[in-house]
């Protein structure tokens, strides 16, 4: 005999199964999404190398390092070339690009009589990834170690490009009396927006998976890309992916990238102009890293400031127009340079 209710109940059974059914599909497709990039964060965590002292010891026997500065948060790398009664030169690198980036530019420096500090920031080429944060604090005092490491007490011409340029207005902001010259090339610290949004970090673990997974592959790709037909492109190139392979690098840039004032700079540029410190600002009018509009911002906050462009110039004139930049230094600091060097005098390199 045929029962309506029987019938119906079962009815409702095989819908519920199938719900369920379709239910743990979805979840287990969403595992399986999960599971990727999962997999691919332990899997770049478990071959990412340890960069201590035996690899650096490694690394400077096979003529790939320099030397190191023992400071209160690890090692840095530096290198210093020029005579050394030569005027100090600081030369601070931006966010990716370890201190290879401003080789061309330092050895025109050096040959015409400056002794020429290069250094990676904490997190970047060969130096230390304290797990600290990144912020403008944590450089400044790394800027300020480093020169006392190396024995430098008179005032120093420091140069910042890109990010760089924050840390080197902070210096001239809070050392007025360690600076004898503040060189800004395309800086950071007055973008309009953040570079990463906030809701984003918010969420659980992405700070870390962005660092090790995502920023490597980002910074190398533009960089490649970048330097590509340049005479020391590969060895540009070479230094990000060397400084990738120790873990530590990208996540440093990401938390540099989330605390470090590269927009919200207003005041230390305030503080900078206030002081009476001679001001160079260079840009490339094509910059759309930060932009050339942004020129006009950091004026207003160095008015003594002498601004110079190039019109074809992107944001990579570092390195792609290096004989330009150090021409521009040289000129800044004419009047209160050392005579130029002699061919017989060669600059000698730390």
């Amino acid at each position: 005999m045929y029962d309506a209710r029987t019938a119906h109940g079962h009815g409702m059974n095989v819908r519920r199964f199938r719900m369920l059914g379709i239910i743990a599909i979805l979840l287990l497709a969403v595992l399986a999404v999960l599971a990727v990039p999962a997999a691919l964060y332990v899997w770049k965590g478990a071959t990412a190398e340890v960069l201590d002292r035996a690899a650096r010891e490694q690394l400077k026997r096979i003529g790939h390092a320099h030397e190191f500065a023992t400071l209160s948060l690890g090692e840095v790398h530096y290198r210093v070339c020029g005579p050394e009664t030569g005027q100090p030169v600081l030369l601070i690198h931006g966010l990716a690009i370890p201190m290879q980036v401003w080789d061309a530019v330092a050895a025109t420096l050096a040959d015409a009589g400056f002794r020429v500090i290069t250094f990676d920031g904490y997190g970047r080429g060969l130096s230390s990834r304290p797990a600290v944060v990144y912020d403008e604090a944590l450089f400044d005092s790394l800027n300020l170690e480093l020169l006392d490491y190396l024995g430098v007490t008179e005032p120093v011409h420091i140069v910042g490009y890109s990010a760089g340029g924050v840390a080197a207005t902070v210096f001239a902001a809070r050392h007025p009396e360690r600076l004898r010259s503040l060189a800004l090339i395309a800086p950071a610290g007055l973008l309009r927006s953040a570079p990463l949004p906030t809701w984003l970090l918010r969420i659980p673990g992405m700070q870390d998976w962005l660092g090790r997974i995502v920023a490597p592959a980002r910074f190398s790709g533009v960089v490649d890309e970048s330097t590509a037909g340049l005479a020391n492109g590969k060895a540009l190139s070479a230094s990000v992916h060397e400084q990738f392979r120790y873990a530590g690098s990208g996540e440093a840039i990401v938390s540099m990238l989330r605390r470090y004032p590269l927009s919200g700079a207003e005041n230390y540029y305030a503080q900078a102009g206030a002081h009476d410190a001679p001001a160079l600002i260079l840009w490339g009018e094509r910059d759309t890293t930060v932009p050339f509009e942004r020129a006009q911002d950091v004026k207003r906050y160095l008015p003594r400031a002498e601004l110079i462009s190039l019109a074809d110039a992107e944001h990579d004139l570092v390195y792609v127009r290096p004989d330009w930049v150090a021409a521009e230094l040289l000129g800044f600091y004419r009047p209160a340079a050392p005579r130029r060097m002699q061919s017989d005098e060669p600059a000698v390199c730390t």
